[in-house]
């Protein structure tokens, strides 16, 4: 399979805009080297010399245009990433403050530790809070799995967006 396939097909939708334009850069390179292939006579005389050194002159600014447009794409995708990657790390700072107060249910599994809600009415004795503080307990854990599953689908996104885009840059250049 080629890689522009695997590009398309692994890349995500979402952010379809902001990976390497690997066709596009691909096209630029075969230009390149189809002018160079036009470059290479074998008969040399004086209107053919100044013929390649205009072309010449030509396949270096097309070249200072690959390179531009390969490292305008490069700095593109580094924003993005490095902005993606603020966004991961703080909210994953935010899940961690809102962790904090439940750090002893995590490490010792007791759900015991967890404090009542203040909006629990305080007569309906002791097995009602417990079983209050169950559900709760319940619900801030489901909560704070999902969390974590988002956190972890978004790492990956990332990740395969960083691998993505370095190996199209490595075929590329």
């Amino acid at each position: 399979m080629k890689f522009s396939h695997t590009l398309m097909l692994n890349s995500n939708p979402d952010w379809e805009g902001h990976y390497v334009d690997f066709v596009g850069l691909k096209k630029l390179i075969n230009n390149l080297s189809s002018q160079q292939q036009d470059n290479d006579y074998s008969y040399r005389d004086d209107f053919y010399d100044e013929m390649m050194e205009s072309a010449s002159h030509n396949l270096d600014r097309a070249g200072e245009t690959f390179y531009k447009e390969v490292e305008q794409a490069t700095e593109s995708v580094s924003k993005f990433y490095h902005a993606k990657r603020y966004e991961l790390e703080k909210d994953l700072g935010l899940l961690l403050n809102a962790i904090a107060p439940q750090r002893n249910l995590v490490s010792n599994g007791s759900l015991a530790s967890l404090e009542v809600s203040p909006l629990l009415p305080r007569n309906r004795g002791f097995e009602a809070k417990r079983t209050h503080r169950r559900c709760r307990s319940a619900f801030d854990i489901e909560q704070i799995r999902r969390e974590i599953c988002d956190l972890y689908t978004r790492y990956n996104n990332l990740r395969n967006y960083g691998d993505l885009n370095c190996e199209a840059i490595r075929k590329i250049v």
